[in-house]
């Protein structure tokens, strides 16, 4: 599967330029871990949020959410590819729409 990276700076600096055809699909279930571990990266690299708020951050976005959302429907957890290599997700909601 896919190799993690910690986001540490610009990802245009940490990886060469993938090439390839841009795809999106609704992610399927044993993606939703790297997906959360991505997304908890994500919100702990926004230097704009605080500590309280990178908190209630990852307990609002917890794996079991994630996991309902992909319950409801598959597609409200969006994965990206370029090529073979997943480049990001969206994460969206029932009530609010687009979250991540």
């Amino acid at each position: 599967m896919n190799q993690m990276t910690p986001i540490t700076e610009p990802i245009s600096q940490t990886r060469p330029p993938v090439h390839g055809e841009l795809t999106q699909r609704a992610a399927r279930r044993s993606e939703l871990g790297y997906v959360h571990q991505r997304l908890v990266e994500a919100i702990d690299g926004i230097e704009d949020f605080n500590d309280a708020f990178r908190d209630f951050e990852r307990a609002r976005l917890s794996r079991a959410y994630l996991a309902d959302l992909y319950s409801i429907d598959p597609n409200h957890i969006c994965v990206c590819f370029a090529g073979d290599t997943m480049t990001g997700f969206l994460i969206s909601g029932p009530e609010q729409g687009n979250l991540w």
